[in-house]
């Protein structure tokens, strides 16, 4: 006999003559599958797991006396899974569902890869779920065909900036595990690339290049950042001509500085020389080339080289001398530096006069008192201001000393 959803051919009760054999088909009809084949009351072991709609035949070999065999059946149906290149679908091909039962399947995506679409044919509506990488159809109640396919997972590139410069592409660029994607950083002007750092410097083929790529393959985010530095420009800094030094920077150099330092720069002259400029190559990067304290203005993208140059101040010596005498040179004398030899002057009384003083910047020489000549030598590499030598004279002072004997007088006598 058979239950519902299939038949047994031949069926009903069958006449078999002792010792021969007799063979039976269990048909199971579209959609049912053979649950069970009973002999004399005894679970037949079925071939395999006959799918919906798949007989059996069973062999009565022998007869010598009267058997049975009942056959049951159970509603099920066929989903075929199925998966497009770069992954896998687990159970695959076809796959035999009791009705109203539930089927996972376990969809595993190559590395590198994720789930696109999955197409279930017909639509299940809401008895399909696809929970990360599980598909589970529930209450199934017709055949299905689950067809999977796969696609390259987006990562993603997210940068950061320590210093001056720029990064392309921009922040946020998506790319694929073999994308081998450029990154390039751009230094702004006064900056150096240093190199790459960041959480996933080491997904870079060359972490110290400014353009480098995303290796091939990288499976997964990139956060990096892109470090610059400030560039250190050269300072030459010396004395050209005249007398002087340089008081700032301090120290024998030569000296660094960057685009924005501002590097103050000191030139101080010799007593006796004033300051002159700055000259040399980079003689423009100063704030001001004709101050002696200025600075390398900011911002400044080149090296300096300069000389600071110093002047001998000119001073003057006025040179005068009353009646009754010289002086020579008289006058105003003129330049007189720290470089020039120095300068003598002779004071010459007239006949019959003296020197009554000479006065140099004021202050009386006592040795030129009474003399009729006297010089006086300025030693130019002191000077360090105006100066005024100046000569008086007094007519020489003779004595008369007049005397008479006896006999006679002289009038005025004695000493005149």
């Amino acid at each position: 006999s058979a239950g519902a959803g299939g038949s047994i051919d031949p069926a009903g009760p069958q006449t078999v003559a002792h010792g021969a054999d007799s063979t039976f088909e269990v048909i199971p009809l579209a959609n049912y599958r053979i649950a069970d084949i009973r002999v004399d009351g005894t679970l037949s072991v079925l071939i395999g797991t006959p799918g919906p709609g798949e007989s059996q035949t069973y062999t009565f070999t022998g007869v010598d006396a009267d058997h049975s065999i009942d056959a049951t059946f159970q509603e099920a149906y066929t989903v075929t899974a199925g998966a497009g290149p770069n992954g896998s679908i687990s159970p695959s091909g076809d796959n035999m569902v009791d009705a109203g039962n539930s089927i996972a399947f376990t969809i595993t995506p190559d590395t590198g890869y994720e789930i696109d679409t999955v197409s279930v044919l017909p639509d299940p509506g809401f008895d399909g779920v696809l929970a990360g990488t599980t598909y589970t159809l529930n209450n199934v109640s017709t055949d299905y065909t689950v067809q999977v396919t796969f696609k390259k997972i987006n990562y993603s590139l997210t940068w950061t900036i320590n210093g001056g410069g720029s990064v392309t592409p921009a922040t946020g660029t998506t790319y694929v595990f073999d994308d081998f994607l450029v990154l390039t950083a751009s230094s702004d002007l006064g900056w150096n690339f240093v190199n790459w750092t960041g959480t996933d410097y080491t997904n870079l083929v060359d972490d110290s290049s400014d353009s480098t790529n995303i290796k091939n393959p990288t499976y997964g985010n990139t956060d990096v950042q892109a470090n610059f530095a400030k560039i250190d420009y050269t300072l030459t800094i010396g004395v050209g001509s005249g007398g002087g030094s340089i008081t700032a920077p301090t120290g024998a150099g030569p000296h660094t500085y960057v685009f924005d330092s501002n590097l103050a720069v000191e030139a101080t002259p010799d007593p006796g020389y004033e300051f002159n400029g700055w000259t040399g190559i980079g003689e423009d990067n100063l704030e001001d080339k004709s101050l002696a304290s200025t600075a390398i203005a900011d911002p400044t993208y080149d090296d300096t080289d300069i000389l600071a140059n110093f002047a001998p101040i000119a001073y003057q010596i006025d040179a005068s001398a009353g009646a009754g005498g010289s002086i020579t040179p008289s006058g105003t004398v003129t330049p007189v530096t720290v470089e020039s030899a120095d300068q003598t002057f002779d004071v010459t009384a007239d006949a019959g006069y003296e020197i009554d003083y000479v006065r140099v910047n004021g202050a009386d020489q006592a040795a030129a008192v009474g003399l009729t000549a006297y010089s006086y030598t300025f030693v130019t590499g002191s000077i360090t201001a105006n100066q005024t030598i100046e000569a008086a004279f007094v007519p020489t002072v003779f004595q008369i000393d007049a005397s008479a004997g006896a006999g006679g007088s002289i009038t005025p006598s004695g000493t005149v």
